[in-house]
């Protein structure tokens, strides 16, 4: 599956004093995050659980929700996101994420999987 989209939303949110991290990138500003019907990618870190980064993603298909959390290599510019999963699993995001957002992003993808390319 390679997913592809152009992300009108790149977010960076913190909760719970920093426990919980999640970066997002949606296809739709408006698209309601707990029922989307919208291409999304959002990767998200609960540090009570030593568990790795969770990745959640839509593929705009109905039934296409899906989930994983093994990253074989990312690329984050000012312009475009693009990531891999261990399951060939790929995603090209081209974006215009502002560049404090993007930084807060790069910091966090840094911290949980590594320098990237």
């Amino acid at each position: 599956m390679n997913l592809q989209f152009f992300a009108k939303a790149v977010e960076y949110d913190e909760a719970i004093g920093g426990n919980l991290i999640r970066a997002s990138f949606r296809e739709d500003l408006d698209d309601d995050p707990f029922n989307s019907k919208k291409k999304h990618l959002v990767i998200s870190q609960l540090y009570e659980f030593p568990d790795d980064a969770s990745l959640q993603w839509y593929d705009g298909e109905s039934g296409g929700h899906y989930s994983g959390s093994e990253v074989s290599s990312y690329k984050l510019t000012e312009q475009l996101f693009e990531l891999k999963m261990t399951n060939n699993v790929t995603f090209t995001i081209q974006h215009r994420g502002l560049k404090k957002v993007l930084a807060q992003i790069r910091h966090f993808l840094q911290n949980e999987l590594g320098t990237g390319q």
